[in-house]
């Protein structure tokens, strides 16, 4: 989530390329992530932290913009959308390092297919060539394909379900693109179970369970001058606050949460807030439906330094996605992020989230009267948070989630050595 006081989301353009030591004995890893989130704590980022904190291992990130600009109509986003591709077409190549993790730009296109593929794969062979890389790790399934240089070994990383039917709005697009990279790579990993169900069916027996994870440390250190500031901005003292933090897409379920919520306030009105944080195509729609009800708040994006204090000033978490491949057989972060702040969740029972049967997790259907009811339970009777449940959320601690990778790597490459010191 991301707003105008944060860090620009690439590095700046510069005439200058950063050259890095060919010498180097390090096991040189380029990621190229889902979406381009360089500041917020989603996974492709965690695992370039995660490697890079490792002696044995260079890693690159790529990282480019998304164009988000609301055009007024059909000229005006024609004219928007071939001057930022001129512009996206002629930035130089650079390289800038920052904790570790090697950020890369390139010339790149985002329109239109399928010419935009063919030119970003190019683009990153030449990079992979003049820096040596030996692995390529992605989890990107729309602009960037891996790069079919000899030599190189590829990891795909499936994120998102992009194999079975009709799930999502542009689901042929990305279905193909991701057969064609599971095709060529030499490993995949997947988050849930129920993606390796998913590939397994499609003919990938061999995949590699690697969920998503928590930073659980900057979930549990609390700044309660910054929580109680978020309190008193939006006026939560004394209230019941259901918080939705996440980004809200088409498969968000803002419809069951805003009917839940509204018959949870004709219920016990002046009792309860409904807190949404964070971006998302939905909210527009929503923020205009809900603009006479004082008591939801839709904050927009927020910085992402600021997010685990919002997960603490909720006093209980909702994940109302609905129903479909695409959600079912996903693995959400802010399930997990929840729990590392100690509040409980209610979600619709998603068949990942029915496998994993996480403790501090309700599933209730997606209809708006069981939604109203529980949450009217919770509100009069809070579920206690259970001491042993912390361990069970720590145990998806990136660390240690990540921590597989590494076998995978060695698998391959060896052992390596660290360079001397």
């Amino acid at each position: 989530m991301i707003n105008p006081s944060m860090p620009p989301a690439h590095p700046p353009d510069s005439e200058e390329k950063t050259v890095l030591s060919q010498e180097s004995p390090k096991i040189k890893i380029l990621i190229i992530p889902h979406q381009p989130h360089r500041n917020l704590k989603v996974r492709a980022i965690e695992m370039a932290r995660f490697l890079a904190s490792d002696s044995r291992y260079q890693v690159f990130t790529l990282t480019w913009e998304t164009d988000a600009t609301p055009y007024a109509n059909v000229p005006k986003k024609l004219l928007g959308k071939t001057g930022g591709l001129c512009k996206s077409m002629r930035i130089p190549r650079t390289i800038t390092e920052e904790a570790g993790v090697h950020w890369v730009r390139l010339p790149y296109m985002l329109t239109p297919y399928p010419v935009c593929q063919w030119f970003n794969r190019w683009q990153l062979s030449q990079f992979l060539a003049e820096q040596g890389i030996q692995l390529v790790i992605s989890g990107n399934a729309y602009h960037f394909p891996m790069p079919q240089n000899n030599g190189i070994h590829r990891i795909y990383d499936v994120v998102d379900d992009h194999l079975s039917p009709d799930s999502g709005p542009v689901w042929q697009r990305t279905h193909q693109f991701t057969l064609r990279e599971l095709r060529q790579a030499d490993q995949i990993m997947a988050i849930s179970h129920a993606l390796q169900a998913e590939l397994e069916k499609a003919g990938f027996a061999q995949s590699h369970y690697v969920p998503n994870g928590v930073d659980y440390a900057a979930f549990t250190q609390t700044n309660p001058a910054e929580i109680e500031a978020i309190r008193h901005q939006h006026q939560l003292h004394n209230r019941f606050v259901i918080g939705y933090i996440g980004n809200h897409g088409w498969w968000s379920g803002m419809a069951l949460l805003m009917d839940a919520f509204q018959k949870l306030q004709t219920r016990h009105p002046n009792r309860c807030k409904l807190l949404i944080v964070g971006p998302g195509e939905e909210l527009a729609h929503y923020r205009q439906q809900a603009a006479s009800n004082p008591d939801i708040i839709l904050t927009g994006p927020i910085a992402p330094q600021s997010v685990a204090a919002y997960f603490h000033v909720s006093s209980i978490g909702v994940l109302p996605f609905q129903q479909c491949p695409f959600t079912d057989n996903a693995m959400p972060l802010k399930i997990l992020e929840y729990g590392a702040a100690r509040k409980t969740v209610i979600a619709t029972p998603l068949k990942e989230l029915i496998t994993l049967s996480l403790p501090h997790v309700a599933l209730v259907e997606a209809e708006g009267e069981l939604w109203a009811s529980r949450l009217a339970q919770e509100m009069h009777t809070p579920t206690p948070w259970q001491p042993e449940w912390d361990s069970v959320i720590q145990q998806f601690d990136w660390r240690t989630v990540l921590a597989p990778l590494k076998g995978l790597l060695t698998s391959h490459f060896g052992e390596p050595h660290a360079p001397a010191v």
